[in-house]
């Protein structure tokens, strides 16, 4: 990790608990921005933040999956088109601190 190319971020709800908790603070790498499939990244969704674990699709969508069981839709199917026009990938996730899951 370039340490010129990392920042930490607020998590807001817990749609990705018990991976990610409200309030806990997320280490983005913004160097890493070439989606692994699996892996938890922030993403710019329009004018949002999000955190969610995202799959490529073939048809260049993406799937953004919400580690709670709970959270629906718990998978968020996005067509391509809304991925060029939507979606930025700021970076992948590498490390959380805060208060939950310990």
């Amino acid at each position: 990790m370039n340490p010129s190319r990392v920042r930490r971020f607020e998590v807001k709800g817990n749609s990705m608990s018990p991976t990610l908790f409200d309030g806990d603070r997320a280490l983005v790498d913004m160097g890493e921005t070439e989606i692994i499939d699996g892996r938890v990244y922030a993403i710019r969704y329009g004018d949002e933040l999000k955190m969610k674990r995202v799959y490529k699709r073939l048809d260049g969508g993406l799937i953004l999956h919400s580690d709670n069981p709970d959270h629906r839709p718990q998978d968020e199917e996005l067509p391509a088109a809304l991925v060029q026009e939507q979606i930025a990938v700021i970076g992948r996730v590498r490390e959380r601190a805060g208060h939950g899951g310990l």
